[in-house]
């Protein structure tokens, strides 16, 4: 079974700027670093971090990203990863002593299937209440709110009726937009900080209506998006994100 979600390279010379254009045209959560003296990852988690320092996002885009070491593990064995996941929210993923992928806890949700039961849903996969949000909410609020939680995603709602999710990747795909590029040459950042999510396009293929709940569908919704909203009509009944699912994936395994 295919578990690391393979990532595209940046080498030494690259800026967050250049970190982020990878990231957002890849579609992956985290790009591989490459220098002569280190190998890591970059995650969107750093990305929205260093953009949260509220330094010029002009100065902040043209400078090298700041990096960190990733805890790395070379075999697919069951223990040793979850070891691994419950200390990180990313896991670097090593063949023939190279970085080639990243793992999160969607992309191992499926070793767990045999054991994932409905009646977990709301229990043992807990609900995530905390990050959900309105569409007035701020790009600059909302990222915080993620990075608190060390989750990858938003619910937006207004009045009970679920709109979609934001993810922290989408949060951060707007900065490179042509306008808010050029706001930004300008020095004007708290645009990009203050506007409001209504601006983002949400994700709604991660919405299950309670009438289509199955134990197969749960599964294939978690380990494709990372998080999961169910509804009733079109108002909230319950939400998960990769936190819960991670949270879960632990208890679980038993760690």
């Amino acid at each position: 079974m295919k578990i690391a979600t393979p990532i595209e390279t940046v080498k030494a010379e690259a800026t967050l700027k250049d970190v982020i254009k990878k990231i957002i045209e890849s579609g992956k959560p985290a790009v591989r670093f490459v220098s002569r003296r280190m190998e890591t990852l970059i995650t969107v988690d750093d990305v929205a971090e260093q953009l949260m320092s509220r330094g010029s996002l002009r100065e902040l885009l043209n400078a090298r990203p700041k990096l960190r070491a990733y805890k790395r593990v070379s075999s697919l064995n069951v223990k040793t990863l979850m070891g691994t996941l419950k200390e990180e929210k990313y896991v670097a993923y090593v063949e023939n002593g190279r970085i080639s992928g990243v793992i999160e806890a969607k992309n191992v949700l499926k070793l767990f299937e045999h054991k994932f039961r409905l009646r977990h849903l709301g229990g043992d996969l807990p609900e995530a209440l905390e990050p959900i949000v309105a569409p007035n909410t701020t790009i600059g609020g909302a990222i915080k709110r993620i990075v608190r939680r060390k989750g990858s995603f938003l619910l937006v709602q207004t009045r009970g009726r679920v709109k979609g999710v934001v993810s922290l990747r989408s949060l951060i795909s707007i900065i490179l937009s042509p306008h808010f590029i050029a706001k930004i040459e300008e020095g004007e950042d708290d645009f990009f900080y203050t506007c409001p999510l209504s601006l983002l396009s949400y994700e709604t293929g991660c919405i299950v209506k309670s009438s289509e709940i199955t134990r197969t569908k749960i599964v294939d919704t978690l380990s494709k998006y990372g998080c999961l909203v169910i509804t009733r009509g079109s108002y909230l009944r319950s939400f998960y994100d990769d936190f819960s699912l991670r949270e879960y994936l632990v208890n679980i395994s038993g760690l």
